[in-house]
């Protein structure tokens, strides 16, 4: 006797068709755990975190100032946990928005390979104008090198999301 194998898809981005096995003992439901690459992972938490960011708040010209921001966190269990500021902007609403912002990263899916606890750090680049987002990115592009030349092996781990946010 043939029975349906049923199929439980943990995530939209993975599509398994079911298959008829020809076994007459019960068959257990397969679970498709969500497992990406870590670059897969990283464009798709920086659209999500993009998101956050512009669905939270509009910047007047007042609150609008030249910035990096650089927020660190854990991901365990597919949440952003552990948020803490490592550079800020200066400006208390958008170093604030950028905390609430990875705050509500949810449900992130796990990366192939990776720990329970996956390190990240978001680089949010704030500018009124293309100079300004240039000159920022040089800034920053400048930090990261000297991080992962730093020598410290735990920092290789963590994945670094690069956001950019030229208002010109």
């Amino acid at each position: 006797m043939k029975k349906l194998l049923s199929v439980t898809i943990a995530a939209s981005l993975l599509v398994v068709p079911g298959q008829l096995l020809a076994k007459d003992d019960q068959a257990q439901p397969i679970v498709v755990e969500r497992s990406i690459t870590a670059e897969q992972w990283s464009k798709g938490v920086t659209t999500r975190l993009d998101r956050n960011l512009r669905v939270m708040g509009s910047l007047s010209s007042a609150e609008m100032s030249d910035g990096i921001i650089q927020i660190r966190f854990d991901v365990v269990g597919g949440d952003a946990t552990n948020i803490r500021m490592v550079r800020s902007s200066d400006r208390p609403y958008l170093d604030s928005l950028a905390r609430l912002s990875v705050k509500r990263l949810k449900d992130l899916p796990k990366i192939t390979g990776s720990d329970e606890r996956q390190p990240v750090l978001a680089n949010i680049i704030v500018a009124r104008d293309v100079q300004s987002f240039d000159r920022l990115s040089e800034e920053l592009a400048l930090s990261e090198r000297a991080r992962m030349a730093s020598g410290d092996p735990a920092e290789h781990a963590v994945i670094a999301l690069n956001m950019a946010s030229p208002a010109g």
